[in-house]
């Protein structure tokens, strides 16, 4: 009997350093404060960081994987050069902290509010990073960024993956070789560029600026200055105050509700234009395409239209591609000349709205 409580004893002694053992391997906590940072750099696995209310920072990972863990004051610092296993390292930090996050081939994800920086890169996974209050800064060789409201500066950059963002309380540089870029809104300026993925915006307060390969881009509002450019997909703005400036190689350009001026150009597509209020000089040309110009009855414009493609010096064949709700008030043709001229001067005339086709039709409607 006494022997085999004394092997009962040997065994649960076992058990128990087995089991310390294997939570130490597996499992670490560090006391810190809050406003600290966690400091992760791994050759590969993914890293998944989630927020607490406790003032430590959990580290677990597979008992199979080695990591350097150090703790210096306030600052955790996890490091593994030879790590191969493709476990997940998971973190749990204060919800007041700061993060730098690398791995070389694995996924990123922050889970719940994060107040403080965040710093993420990985050469080849998904970024995935919740509501954070402070300056963001990710990056990825080719996977896909989705964030949710951002309160600060966003800097995001992939390698042709698409982006995915919420609200951005801050200036935005977002950058994808080749993905879409979705953003909600952004308060202050936003700049964008892929190499040939669609751009969706839903507001932006300040200015905007665009570039797209090929892609359509697509503005619901801007309060700002407007500045979009695509090789050759469309461009639509739904609502815009300010100057607007719109260049496709080929696509069609909308622009509604704009309280400002526009320069739109493309190289055969279609132009519709719809001015609320015309504010100083406007320029809008299309190679092949037509123009649709909508115009408020009450609004001081003159509107100078071009034919650059006019063969023939009848006056009347020429303003047959002309259909105006507004009285003509000058037109021209000179008899060596492939340009047509008419000029409309709506109460009286005012700023200047230029009008160029080649050979589409122009349609000047009163925005009622």
């Amino acid at each position: 009997m006494k022997a085999k409580v004394q092997l009962v004893s040997i065994l649960s002694i076992v058990l128990f350093g087995y089991a310390v053992f294997a939570a130490y391997a597996g499992e670490r906590t560090f006391k810190v404060n809050k406003g600290g940072t966690l400091k992760v750099s791994i050759s590969n696995g993914d890293v998944n960081i989630s927020t607490w209310d406790r003032n430590e920072v959990r580290v677990s990972y597979d008992e199979d994987d080695q990591f350097e863990i150090e703790q210096r004051g306030n600052i955790i610092e996890i490091e593994d050069e030879n790590y191969y296993g493709g476990e997940n390292l998971e973190v749990n930090i204060p919800s007041q902290f700061n993060v730098d996050l690398q791995t070389q081939s694995g996924d990123i994800k922050i889970k719940g509010t994060l107040i403080g920086s965040v710093e993420a890169a990985t050469s080849g996974g998904d970024i995935e990073v919740n509501e954070v209050i402070g300056m963001v800064d990710l990056k990825t060789a080719g996977g896909n960024v989705t964030t949710g409201n951002i309160k600060g500066d966003a800097e995001i950059n992939s390698a042709g993956g698409d982006l995915v963002l919420g609200n951005i309380d801050g200036i935005a540089e977002l950058k994808t070789a080749g993905g879409n870029v979705t953003v909600k809104e952004v308060s202050r300026s936003l700049d964008i560029k892929t190499g040939g993925g669609n751009v969706i915006v839903a507001k932006n307060r300040e200015k905007i600026e665009v570039i797209s390969g090929g892609g359509n881009i697509t503005i619901n509002s801007a309060a700002g200055v407007i500045d979009v450019k695509t090789g050759g997909g469309n461009i639509t703005i739904k609502g815009g105050n300010g100057e607007a400036k719109l260049i496709t190689g080929g696509g069609n350009v909308t622009i509604n509700n704009l309280n400002g001026s526009l320069n739109a150009a493309t190289g055969g597509g279609n132009i519709t234009a719809q001015f609320n209020e015309v504010k100083g000089n406007s320029k809008i040309a299309t190679g092949m395409g037509d123009v649709r110009l909508y115009i408020p009855e009450n609004a001081k414009a003159t509107i100078i239209i071009r034919l650059s493609d006019s063969w023939s010096t009848d006056l009347d064949e020429n303003l047959d591609r002309i259909k105006s709700d507004f009285e003509l008030h000058t037109a021209e043709k000179y008899e060596d000349d492939d340009v047509f001229t008419a000029t409309y001067k709506i109460n009286g005339g005012g700023s200047t709205i230029k009008i160029d086709t080649g050979e589409g039709t122009v349609h000047l409607k009163k925005n009622k």
